[in-house]
């Protein structure tokens, strides 16, 4: 989906998780931070019926892949250079690096108020 990235006066629009050749990756590759996959899982793997980490992985990939779609909320932060995700109807979260790569994905307690305190511009 969105992934604006700001580059010398141009944006790039990622539109999923891609490795450095921009092949497109999934499952726990497409997790940004390969050290912190097992405790978000442990956290969050159970809030999304997440078999085992590279199926969180995958779920927080597809989620942002969908990114585009009716009623999903997206923000982009220049500062931090992330796409944040939103989706009411499910109360999911998601946060992505530049590349697409997840950086988390859960549900917020606080649901949309979460989301609404989130740095960042709305994407139309």
């Amino acid at each position: 989906m969105i992934g604006v990235v700001a580059t010398a006066g141009a944006v790039l629009v990622v539109t999923a998780a891609t490795d450095g050749l921009g092949e497109a990756i999934d499952g726990a590759a497409s997790w940004g931070d390969a050290s912190t996959l097992a405790r978000h899982f442990a956290d969050h793997g159970g809030d999304f019926g997440a078999a085992d980490e590279a199926d969180y992985a995958s779920q927080a990939n597809e989620f942002y892949n969908n990114s585009g779609n009716p009623g999903i909320q997206v923000k982009y932060d220049f500062y931090k250079n992330q796409t944040r995700v939103y989706d009411p109807a499910t109360n999911s979260f998601g946060s992505y690096n530049y590349n697409g790569t997840t950086a988390t994905y859960f549900k917020p307690p606080a649901g949309q108020g979460y989301f609404n305190r989130q740095p960042g511009s709305l994407i139309p």
